[in-house]
């Protein structure tokens, strides 16, 4: 990856905070010494969001000095290898799966001291905390990175919203369906009248490869001499969607909203 990559990256927010404790002992010489050891240690926290499907880049840099070792993990409870470099190249025989074929470095910026990561194909899967740490012969740093996946629609950057609930009757048992949502949606039922027994229901959400969810749920009904009504709301922070469906003797219409 070069420096052109970041030109085309306008939609990629960075923020920066440096935390840097400093102790220092005023007794005769050493209080340049002791300056010199404290800034050798740097801790940098960062916050990207990136575009779903698109290139992102990590923010990680360094004092150059001697021989240069950049590591990249993804902190989330096991420390994911994400990219290495040591003896002037990468090395990704630990790289995880996940991150095969999709991460580089800027190499021509190494020796300035970039040790930014790219990340390709950008997937909900890649949120998360990333941590960089970098080693020169003089100089330790690390760089601790949030980094947020944005769903991009119509151009605009926002969720992935409901777009439609289905439901349908069989076997004495409503279910209501909807696909490729973000975030995580919940889905609730409402039954007009309200039964004299307590129905049975289950819900059961699944991540799609893209990192979308897909949600079902299951009502068991209970025969009525009355007309009754079922409704479903599927709906997340975004957005939300209803469907309906009237039932009198298991004769059925079906009124969506």
């Amino acid at each position: 990856m070069t420096s052109d990559t970041l030109t085309a990256l306008g939609s990629v927010v960075v923020q920066t905070v440096l935390f840097l404790t400093t102790l220092v002992f005023v007794k005769g010489g050493k209080l340049d010494r002791m300056l010199t050891v404290s800034l050798s240690n740097l801790i940098i926290v960062a916050k990207v969001g990136c575009v779903f499907g698109g290139i992102c880049v990590l923010p990680c840099r360094f004092q150059t000095n001697g021989d240069k070792i950049i590591q990249w993990v993804k902190n989330n409870g096991k420390n994911v290898q994400v990219h290495s470099y040591y003896d002037d190249q990468d090395q990704l025989g630990h790289q995880d799966p996940l991150y095969e074929g999709r991460t580089s470095l800027f190499h021509d910026q190494i020796s300035g001291g970039n040790a930014s990561l790219g990340l390709a194909r950008v997937n909900l899967q890649d949120q998360g905390r990333y941590q960089c740490y970098a080693s020169t012969t003089h100089f330790n740093q690390e760089t601790f990175v949030t980094l947020t996946i944005l769903v991009l629609i119509r151009y605009h950057v926002v969720a992935a919203p409901v777009t439609k609930v289905d439901i349908v009757l069989g076997n004495n048992t409503v279910t209501c369906q909807s696909r490729g949502i973000y975030p995580i949606p919940q889905l609730t039922w409402s039954v007009s009248p309200r039964p004299a027994t307590v129905l049975q229901n289950t819900t059961e959400v699944h991540e799609d490869d893209q990192g979308l969810y897909d949600i079902s749920g299951f009502l068991r009904t209970v025969y009525s001499d009355t007309e009754s009504t079922y409704s479903c709301s599927v709906h997340n922070e975004h957005d939300a969607r209803k469907a309906t469906i009237h039932l009198l003797h298991f004769r059925r219409k079906m009124l969506k909203c």
